[in-house]
């Protein structure tokens, strides 16, 4: 037997653990977070957390402000060729013209709903099916180029509920981008409703040989940290959590 693992060495010899904690003083508390109890530096998370959401979104805004563009010019080159033809028809003119004037006019309120994305209302109040539907419509063909299929199983009831839209088309974008920066591979993306509530969550990963899966590309900005979409959430006073992989956004009691 070790003298030195007797009873007696035990009770004379100090703990090292004890002995450590006691050299080095009462455990020092806990630092507090800084941006939690300073509103001006969580203004400015949550500025730059929009900052670096509408710059994710820059390539959908891109592809939404073109394409109402293109039968512009599609019918201008139409009306172009029936006023070059030796002897005009008046009438295929006028239904070209006609139809020139209303590519106009719906690029024109296309052009004035890009801009609420950036600028949007704050005292706007919108269905939550619309507000979902303006969502998945803009990132639907970003997204689908990386593999995701987003898909929407709103409750009628509460998708009639209007909410605060610009808060909502700021903290949506970001959870599904979020969420699609945590699966590379790509899946599917749902928005399903519960009790006064919204939960988004990756519902199926892509296979890894499955032809529609992402092509890895990095995005057109950084990725969306955790705490950015805690930013945005807390910037619009909207309650986000996270339910383990499920996004939870309690949503806003209206008067």
């Amino acid at each position: 037997m070790n003298p030195y693992d007797g009873p007696l060495h035990t009770a004379l010899m100090p703990d090292p653990s004890k002995t450590a904690a006691s050299a080095a003083g009462p455990a020092a508390p806990a630092p507090a977070d800084p941006i939690a109890n300073c509103p001006g530096l969580a203004a400015l998370r949550s500025e730059a957390a929009r900052y670096a959401l509408l710059l994710r979104l820059a390539p959908a805004l891109r592809h939404e402000a073109a394409a109402p563009l293109q039968p512009i010019a599609m019918a201008a080159s139409v009306l172009e060729r029936r006023l070059a033809a030796d002897a005009p028809d008046l009438a295929p003119i006028r239904d070209s013209a006609v139809r020139l004037v209303a590519y106009a006019r719906a690029a024109a309120q296309g052009g004035l709903d890009l801009v609420s994305w950036l600028a949007p209302d704050r005292a706007a109040q919108l269905p939550l099916a619309t507000v979902v539907e303006q969502t998945l419509a803009l990132l639907a063909t970003p997204m689908g180029f990386e593999g995701f299929t987003l898909v929407s199983r709103i409750d009628e009831a509460l998708g009639a509920q209007p909410v605060p839209a610009a808060g909502l088309r700021l903290v949506l974008p970001g959870c599904l981008l979020w969420l699609g920066d945590q699966a590379p591979a790509g899946g599917t993306l749902c928005l399903e409703t519960r009790a006064h509530a919204l939960t988004l969550h990756l519902a199926a990963a892509s296979e890894s040989g499955n032809e529609k899966a992402g092509s890895h590309r990095e995005p057109a900005y950084r990725r969306l940290g955790w705490s950015d979409i805690q930013a945005l959430g807390l910037g619009e006073g909207l309650d986000l959590k996270r339910e383990g992989d499920v996004l939870v956004l309690t949503l806003p009691d209206l008067p």
